[in-house]
């Protein structure tokens, strides 16, 4: 009877194990996936300038780097503008930088689930 019950807990912790396992494995592929699109983005992207009309603390940071939410106005090279909200991560030294109505260069794509932008300097593992 007790080796039983031993046996049960022992294949429940084994099947959970692996599912915690599986999980994590996930999250952190999705993660590396973003990091490589922002760094993508970064060297292949369309230059512009952005400007700022909020600048948001969030309670997240990377490697003490906080991260913000801005809210941009992004002007394009032939004049045209958009509006986008991004969250990124900014190093402590560039945060003077990073304040309502300074502009900030930015690179962007164009893509089938609509515009991506990056921070030029923003922290990127």
């Amino acid at each position: 009877m007790t080796t039983g019950v031993i046996l049960i807990i022992v294949a429940f912790s084994i099947v959970t194990s692996g599912i915690v396992v599986g999980v994590v494995v996930t999250q952190l592929k999705a993660q590396r996936g973003a990091i490589h699109k922002r760094k993508q983005i970064l060297l292949e992207g369309i230059p512009a300038i952005a400007l700022i009309r909020g600048v948001h603390p969030t309670s997240s940071s990377m490697d003490d780097n906080p991260a913000v939410t801005l809210e941009l106005t992004v002007t394009k090279q032939d004049g045209q503008t958009f509006p986008v909200v991004i969250k990124t991560y900014i190093p402590l030294i560039h945060i003077p930088q990073f304040q309502e109505g300074k502009e900030i260069d930015v690179k962007y794509v164009e893509g089938e689930n609509g515009r991506n932008v990056e921070v030029v300097g923003a922290y990127i593992p």
